[in-house]
């Protein structure tokens, strides 16, 4: 069975209209967010009840600036996002509630991954049946996860890591025959 989920989110966001003579918006988020998981089984008539219990925080920011025109809306800005994952399992007899060590479900000292990018998209309204839009995405990712050594996996390394820089593009286009229908065909890119 699954254990009951805790969760709680907290964000500040800053919306300010005008803030130029170019952009038309400004938003600053600055986010957090903590998640408690956790899974329980048992085989029938198995004295051992094994808990898998996982913690998750997650920081995140996102600055955007926006321009509206006529017949050109721009969109520009930055997030970012900063994860830890703790992973704590043990194996509990039911009668005598003593414990042992159980494998766990993510690595068991802990991992770490952060997300950085820059963006920008743009919409062309041609006319008012046709719209073009674009974006584009360049980043940077980075994963660290620790393994502690255990009896239940014994790898040649104490450590993943993975640092890449990403990007994405698209490009698509809309067509309103009329007020109900939208007709739309987009190409993208994904990481």
């Amino acid at each position: 069975y699954y254990g009951p989920q805790e969760r709680l989110m907290t964000a500040y966001e800053l919306h300010r209209n005008r803030p130029s003579a170019f952009f038309s918006e400004v938003r600053l988020n600055v986010n957090y967010q903590f998640i408690e998981e956790s899974r329980h089984q048992r085989r029938y008539q198995n004295p051992e009840l094994q808990h898998r219990i996982e913690y998750v925080n997650i920081i995140g920011f996102n600055y955007m600036l926006l321009h509206k025109g006529d017949r050109h809306e721009f969109q520009c800005g930055t997030d970012g996002q900063y994860n830890t994952l703790r992973s704590v399992a043990y194996a509990e007899n039911i009668y005598t509630r003593d414990t042992t060590s159980l494998d766990t479900r993510y690595p068991n000292d802990g991992s770490r991954m952060s997300n950085v990018g820059l963006y920008a998209s743009h919409i062309f309204k041609i006319n008012q049946r046709w719209n073009l839009t674009d974006g584009i995405r360049v980043g940077y990712s980075d994963l660290q996860a620790r393994l502690y050594p255990t009896d239940f996996f014994q790898f040649p390394f104490d450590e993943i890591r993975q640092r890449n820089p990403v990007y994405s593009a698209s490009v698509g286009m809309a067509f309103h025959p009329d007020r109900k229908l939208k007709l739309s065909g987009m190409i993208s890119t994904g990481f």
